[in-house]
């Protein structure tokens, strides 16, 4: 079971940075070098990671990304806001991003381009943010059961991403609080300092 654990927490570093080198895989790890040797080289042999020679990182595999589209849950999601968020996007002028929460995470799981204005704020799907930095990830905790979004507020390092990002429990709890009502959250960006993003939350399952 160790190894098994091990094995994971390989594949969980590339949710965060999808191209990685051996040494960054290391200091993640901690694992000796020849024990990450190994683990890489059996993923790599079932097609869980694979290895570019030219540039010596490691990246997820074609397995990874076939057991991701089989994710039935997910494609219904995105097929269901493929229908709406084109025309949305025309009708406010601006880009629409759908986020899932995956723990302590939001990860884009589609986009809608607007292709208007100057500014340019596009978020791939597959895009991995924490909770507290951005209006998207503050509306998702916003809604969260108390006991839980304390939980991810108060026992974590919040990580600053912009000069507007919230990094200390306090202010972020008293903010989420305003934000835990039925409306949108405009706010400055703690991502991209230039966008005035706005986000909603909703528990609505498809």
């Amino acid at each position: 079971m160790k190894s098994l654990r091990r094995g994971l927490d390989i594949l969980g570093l590339f949710a965060e940075r999808p191209r990685q080198d051996f040494a960054e895989l290391a200091a993640a790890t901690k694992l000796p070098r020849s024990s990450l040797y190994r683990f890489l080289a059996a993923l790599e042999e079932r097609g869980f990671v694979r290895h570019d020679p030219a540039t010596g990182e490691y990246a997820p595999g074609v397995l990874l990304y076939r057991l991701g589209g089989a994710n039935a849950w997910l494609h219904e999601l995105r097929q269901a806001a493929r229908a709406a968020m084109p025309a949305l996007a025309r009708q406010i002028g601006e880009s629409v991003y759908l986020y899932a929460r995956d723990g302590a995470n939001r990860v884009c799981v589609e986009a809608a381009e607007s292709g208007n204005g100057p500014i340019k704020h596009a978020m791939q799907p597959g895009s991995v943010f924490p909770l507290h930095a951005g209006a998207s990830g503050k509306a998702i905790l916003a809604f969260l059961p108390d006991a839980e979004r304390a939980r991810l507020v108060r026992t974590r390092v919040l990580r600053r991403f912009a000069p507007g990002t919230i990094t200390r429990a306090e202010p972020l709890e008293a903010e989420l609080e305003i934000l835990g009502h039925p409306r949108l959250e405009v706010t400055l960006t703690s991502s991209a300092p230039v966008a005035f993003p706005a986000a909603c939350s909703s528990a609505a399952s498809v």
